[in-house]
């Protein structure tokens, strides 16, 4: 299991191990760095080892923030304080001597004057790493609601570092870190914080920040935090042009990377300048890379895929919204290819009950290759005294392992925080509850479904939007079926839930009810006999991108005529749900089996 204590220790130390490891590169050239260090690769960590004004502001903010939150429920007025000390302190620290920015200086000089506003201290002009290295605490902190979340990533670098994008950034690298410690795929990383940044793109947050907007040159508060989340988002379309195209021996241009954390490896030593942009996401992701990278891949079951006379394909699932006997659900993974091992028996192994398990991933969306892994994902009910004592609850769970000669993998959150997903827009969460490849439910996950359609918003859109672009790029990359084929399903599930209403991440369905590329079932069964083989065999990528850029529109035009809400609904319901069903204690879910 990972838990929410060992993700953040995993990042915290990763962060320092990564900091002292650059310190002695920084401000050198390449040239010099090779001179003073040999060969990039074969760097070993200094004795001793160094860290610099980023690890040590990373520590500031985590030990404000935890004075703050063990007040109480976290505001800004509980955060401004305690945090504005301790930057103050750090400042004044005789160890306050690995040549932080200007920026912090000069603000954390101000902030010293306690009878100064803290916006009167914050630097507006300047965007620079400083605020972003720093902010991983607020993404690993426990408990917190994603507004608390987003607002606290802006004030805590507002103290220092006002300019809009340093507000933006701060806020979408909380995200990923949070993200990476639910359990996200690194492969999700960018598609779910587009979508962050577009759900929030005019979102000023006036409760924390105050009337930081009129310290800078804008006409409204809503102009001021646009230009930051725009600045954002060009970003993230620069990092997804360099994961499509990645060369870990060349330092990609600086303007491909200014003020964001880098995407290569080499560049985080290579870079004349601070010895930053050494993000806490990046031992998350090494750590869930170790995890897959398991000896033994396993080969799975095939799932056939038979032609029936009208050139449907056999072996889709039921309905999202249909609910089936025990047998019945059987029946139903056997059909989607899941192999014959004893998934009953996984649920009853878990430590708390679970309130449903459904299978994603490849088997859900109707492509799953031989040696496709079994993707469960579900949601437990913690009993009430994990959540009112002292001690952090595991709100997340995850497990990869191997059962059977088959390839597991589990993510399961307590009903409260898989509520909280759900009412982020995330169409990942919202798979997972109305999957129809059910491996166990009870009375609460029923209740979930009937509240699904009242979560369904036009924002979903922004996340099929993201993801689509991440895998697009992977596939230019690699030329492979399997990012092809996620490209088209999500966004082939957008546009179908833009028109319809209805979410369907089936992509066999999804052919049969929209009018999509003709070789998408050539490309499925291709998939099935190689995972990785590649798409070029099938159809010429002159004519995908065509086709692809036409799915894009369709998109865009479906999301602009929508019925569908800008806000979720149900927010009452869930937390009645939530309350009654910890109440009735650890039996609560009342299994079917």
């Amino acid at each position: 299991m990972v838990s929410t204590g060992s993700a953040a220790t995993g990042s915290l130390i990763g962060l320092a191990l990564g900091d002292a490891l650059g310190f002695p590169t920084e401000f050198n050239d390449v040239p010099s760095i090779l001179a003073k260090c040999g060969p990039w690769r074969q760097m070993a960590l200094p004795q001793p080892a160094f860290v610099t004004d980023d690890t040590q502001m990373t520590l500031a903010l985590g030990r404000g923030l935890r004075t703050a939150m063990g007040h109480g429920a976290l505001t800004p007025l509980a955060l401004a304080g305690p945090v504005r000390a301790e930057y103050v302190d750090w400042w004044r620290s005789p160890d306050n001597n690995r040549a932080p920015g200007n920026t912090c200086l000069r603000a954390c000089q101000l902030l010293s004057d306690e009878d100064r506003p803290w916006a009167e201290a914050s630097q507006t002009g300047s965007k620079g790493c400083g605020a972003n290295m720093r902010v991983a605490p607020v993404g690993l902190a426990p408990g917190l609601s994603p507004q608390q979340r987003s607002g606290a990533a802006q004030l805590q670098s507002a103290l220092t570092h006002g300019h809009p994008t340093a507000l933006a950034a701060s806020d979408l690298t909380a995200h990923a870190v949070r993200v990476l410690a639910d359990g996200a795929r690194p492969a999700e990383l960018t598609g779910l914080l587009r979508a962050h940044a577009h759900d929030h793109r005019t979102d000023y947050r006036e409760d924390w920040l105050g009337d930081l907007w009129q310290h800078a040159q804008d006409p409204s508060p809503t102009a001021f935090i646009a230009r930051g989340w725009d600045d954002c988002l060009g970003v993230l379309d620069r990092l997804d042009a360099a994961l499509g195209a990645p060369d870990p021996e060349a330092d990609p241009p600086p303007d491909s990377v200014r003020g964001c954390p880098q995407p290569g490896h080499r560049s985080r030593l290579d870079r004349g300048g601070g010895a930053g942009h050494r993000p806490a996401v990046l031992p998350a992701l090494s750590r869930r890379a170790a995890d897959r990278a398991a000896p033994g891949r396993l080969h799975l079951r095939r799932l056939r895929l038979d032609r029936l006379p009208d050139g449907r394909l056999r072996g889709r699932p039921p309905g999202m919204s249909e609910h089936l006997t025990a047998a019945g659900r059987d029946a139903v993974l056997r059909a989607a290819g899941l192999p014959a091992v004893d998934l009953a028996a996984v649920v009853a192994e878990q430590d708390d009950p679970l309130v449903f398990a459904t299978v994603s991933g490849a088997h859900l969306y109707g492509f799953p290759s031989r040696d496709s892994d079994v993707d469960l994902r579900g949601a437990h009910l913690l009993p009430a005294a994990a959540l009112v004592g002292l001690h952090e609850p595991e709100e997340t769970r995850t497990r990869m392992w191997d059962r059977d000669t088959v390839e597991m993998d589990l993510v399961s959150h307590d009903l409260r925080k898989f509520a909280r997903l759900l009412l982020r827009r995330n169409g990942y969460v919202l798979e997972q509850l109305l999957s129809p490849l059910v491996v166990h439910t009870t009375d609460v996950h029923k209740e979930l479904i009937a509240l699904a359609p009242d979560l369904l918003t036009a924002h979903h859109a922004h996340h099929y939007r993201g993801f689509a672009t991440t895998q697009w790029r992977l596939f230019e990359k690699t030329g492979e079926l399997k990012p092809l084929l996620y490209t088209l399903r999500v966004l082939l599930t957008g546009i179908h839930l833009m028109a319809s209403g209805r979410l369907q991440p089936h992509l066999p369905t999804l052919v049969g009810e929209l009018a999509a590329p003709a070789y998408v079932p050539e490309l499925i069964a291709a998939k099935e006999a190689a995972e990785h083989g590649p798409a070029g065999e099938v159809v010429d990528t002159a004519r995908l991108r065509t086709d692809v850029e036409a799915l894009y529109a369709r998109l865009d035009a479906a999301q602009a005529a929508t019925a569908l809400p800008e806000a979720p609904g149900a927010r009452d319901a869930l937390h009645d749900l939530i309350v009654r069903a910890r109440l009735a204690g650890p039996e609560a879910p009342s299994a079917e089996r």
